[in-house]
């Protein structure tokens, strides 16, 4: 364990959620441009670090996850599309927020 600010991950994903023992398990995955193959519809992935928190923490967590990303779609940043998905703006990559739990 850290102490301070702690260490920055980068994933592009999540990989998958698994849930044992009162422990969720957050595996984070990175696009591998270096494994592509032509004719993909997916970008190919490699496994990334493993997040790993309480059932409580995640739950907690997962609220303020909805929470930005209400504030997002209220700012335009992220968009309904069509089909009732969340997409990004297409400037979506210049905005900056910040929002902390409480």
């Amino acid at each position: 364990m850290t102490s301070g600010a702690g260490e920055t991950l980068f994933a592009d994903r999540v990989r998958r959620v698994d849930l044992m023992n009162g422990v969720v398990r957050v595996e984070l995955e990175h696009f591998d441009p270096t494994n592509a193959k032509e004719g993909d519809k997916e970008p190919a992935t490699r496994p990334g670090a493993v997040l790993a928190m309480p059932l409580d923490g995640f739950v907690r967590s997962a609220a303020l996850f909805e929470h930005v990303i209400k504030q997002m779609l209220d700012k335009g940043i992220l968009r309904r599309a069509a089909d009732g998905k969340t997409e990004t703006a297409s400037d979506a990559d210049k905005a900056t927020q910040s929002v902390k739990s409480k």
